[in-house]
């Protein structure tokens, strides 16, 4: 139960403005501790920021009473080193004159997603704020599922291609011969 002058919405505000300073301090760790030191791959990063919001979108949708509310940032710790974590993908598939290109786009279409998010988010809690408010987080976590799933295509691509080096160069001619390419 919500105490008499506050409401679910307050406490919503909190835990936007807990979960910014949290977010932050995780991109940190993120990126200094298991990136370059434990060299984990961008895109396992990117599916951890992905889980770890589809989590705590459940934390949030379902939360019985307030005190889940401040557990939902907590689950959602991880979810903001997704984008550094696109970024960093991005960029080292693309030849260096046109990062800069790259980094318009991606601006570009980082201001304009709130746009397009924002409207169809409201209109699902006016919709289903009778029925069940946590509508709208259960659709965030219906998109944050395609991220997911774009993170694990790209680790899969990655195992491929790590597959298909050969690193000796001893059995780099045999590797040439004996390839799935070559049986085309």
């Amino acid at each position: 139960m919500l105490k008499r002058g506050s409401s679910s919405t307050s406490v919503r505000c909190q835990n936007c403005e807990q979960d910014r300073d949290r977010g932050q301090e995780c991109t940190l760790f993120c990126v200094s501790i298991l990136s370059r030191l434990m060299k984990v791959e961008d895109s396992l990063i990117g599916a951890l920021a992905a889980a770890s919001r589809i989590a705590a979108c459940f934390f949030f949708a379902f939360a019985p009473d307030r005190r889940w509310f401040y557990v939902g940032p907590v689950v959602n710790i991880f979810s903001h080193a997704g984008l550094p974590a696109l970024r960093s993908i991005a960029t080292k598939k693309v030849s260096s004159s046109e990062i800069a290109q790259l980094s318009s786009l991606m601006s570009v279409s980082e201001a304009f997603a709130p746009s397009v998010y924002m409207p169809a988010s409201n209109s699902i809690y006016a919709a289903t704020i009778a029925d069940f408010p946590g509508a709208f987080y259960m659709f965030d976590a219906s998109l944050t599922l395609l991220a997911l799933l774009l993170f694990w295509s790209i680790y899969a691509l990655k195992l491929r291609e790590r597959k298909n080096t050969v690193t000796d160069p001893a059995k780099k001619e045999e590797f040439a011969r004996s390839n799935e390419i070559t049986y085309l």
